[in-house]
């Protein structure tokens, strides 16, 4: 399949709206290798850039010519290169050799930033396995028998990321697959002996919102000093397994391998810790544990239970219990403000994903974020919310009582009425 085709369904792809009639383009297509290498290329977590912007020539040719073998050899060099000024000058020397046309698809897919409407899931509908799907194991809410041999460990309110180790490189994963630039903490663990892995962590900085806001302008291409952070692990997979989601290791097995790895990594490094824990046998045993915890400051706790295999889904086997309310909702429109806040952000209007839920959120933002969020490019993205109580009104219509804004997520899953529900009764 000739190139310039490849690029106008790509092109195609991101002007049509139905996700059924993206998957049937695909169909379509399905014998374009071009396609499923851009794709690949585009969307797989694991093909790593760092490249967050390029700048458009002053001149784009005219004249189509093919370039599709010079933009694969380039990215082969950035992904096995770090990103530096001679890079730099390529990228730019090949981008000033495409069309409009070109330069429109392949700068989107050089920065990761291909917003064509379609994710690794539906895309390995039409080619099984092409896309790397990168997923984690998430703490549920239901009801759990306390008085069992369980594993308690501290619900630390930082941010979840995977530090992965492959081929002697060691990358920082956010939950949703993209990469953050956090060179001090990863070449540690480029220089131990360790061969490949996967581990999963809570970095964390003073508190939730320092941490977020500095790992948000880390992913977003500022440079941040990481040497702030400390890493608190809490799970370490074999690399492969992670990969191919076939964990064998139980819980209890992997937190042995963990402190051997923590205890050896004394000698490396001081950012990474083991997350405080206990195994207990009785439901006091639990509620004293989650009672201490609190006090001490911390979110709450997670409860394992000890011959779960790692999940990359929500999963039974880990049971949150923490002590504030907070659900992720989507921001569907913003207010303005009144009096002081004339001009300024009032409130942000947020739905769950079943749009069952509507809530005005008006509290918790600085002065600083009512000029900066006053903004309609806010709309379509995920906010983290506290709240006292989920309540229903006279006509049975669900609504958030004192809802308090806490930020942006950019690594969250927008929640659901049930879901809210569910954690809501097993807070109580």
């Amino acid at each position: 399949m000739s190139e310039i085709l490849t690029l106008k369904i790509l092109k195609q792809l991101e002007n049509t709206s139905s996700r059924n009639a993206k998957i049937k383009i695909l169909e379509e297509n399905k014998h374009n290798t071009k396609l499923q290498t851009l794709l690949k290329i585009a969307f797989d977590p694991f093909v790593t850039l760092n490249l967050k912007t390029v700048k458009k020539p002053k001149q784009l040719k005219t004249k189509f010519g093919s370039v599709y073998d010079d933009f694969i050899k380039l990215v082969s060099k950035l992904e096995q290169n770090n990103i530096n000024d001679q890079l730099r000058k390529e990228v730019q020397e090949f981008l000033e050799n495409c069309i409009q046309l070109q330069y429109e698809i392949y700068s989107k897919i050089l920065t990761k930033k291909l917003r064509i409407g379609l994710t690794g899931k539906t895309i390995n509908k039409v080619w099984q396995n092409l896309i790397t799907e990168f997923d984690v194991m998430l703490a549920d809410t239901k009801e759990i028998d306390l008085n069992q041999p369980l594993y308690c460990e501290t619900k630390k309110d930082g941010v979840r990321l995977l530090f992965i180790k492959t081929k002697g490189k060691t990358k920082a994963y956010t939950r949703k697959g993209r990469v953050v630039p956090l060179p001090n903490i990863t070449k540690a663990l480029d220089d131990t002996p360790l061969g490949e892995f996967v581990l999963d962590t809570e970095i964390f900085y003073k508190d939730r919102t320092t941490t977020s806001g500095l790992i948000n302008s880390a992913l977003k291409g500022t440079e941040i000093d990481d040497t702030v952070f400390t890493v608190y692990c809490f799970d370490l997979l074999d690399y492969k397994s992670f990969i191919y989601n076939n964990c064998y290791a139980p819980y209890k097995e992997r937190v042995r391998r963990l402190h051997n790895m923590l205890f050896m990594l004394l000698d490396y490094t001081h950012y990474f810790v083991k997350l405080k824990g206990k195994t207990t046998t009785s439901e006091k045993e639990v509620l004293n544990f989650y009672k201490n915890r609190i006090k001490n400051g911390e979110e709450g706790i997670i409860i394992k239970t000890l011959d779960h295999l790692y999940q990359k889904k929500r999963s039974k086997d880990w049971i949150k219990l923490k002590q504030v309310n907070t659900c992720t909702l989507k921001i569907i429109d913003i207010i303005e403000g009144t009096g002081k806040y004339q001009n300024k952000l009032g409130a942000f209007v947020c739905q769950d994903e079943t749009e069952q839920l509507k809530v005005n959120v008006g509290s918790g933002f600085t002065d600083i974020d009512r000029d900066v969020l006053f903004t309609k490019d806010v709309i379509g993205k995920l906010v983290e919310v506290k709240y006292n109580e989920l309540q229903q009104d006279e006509k049975g219509n669900y609504y958030l009582f004192l809802p308090i804004f806490l930020e942006i997520r950019n690594d969250g899953d927008l929640d659901n009425l049930n879901k809210i529900k569910k954690e809501f009764n097993s807070a109580k």
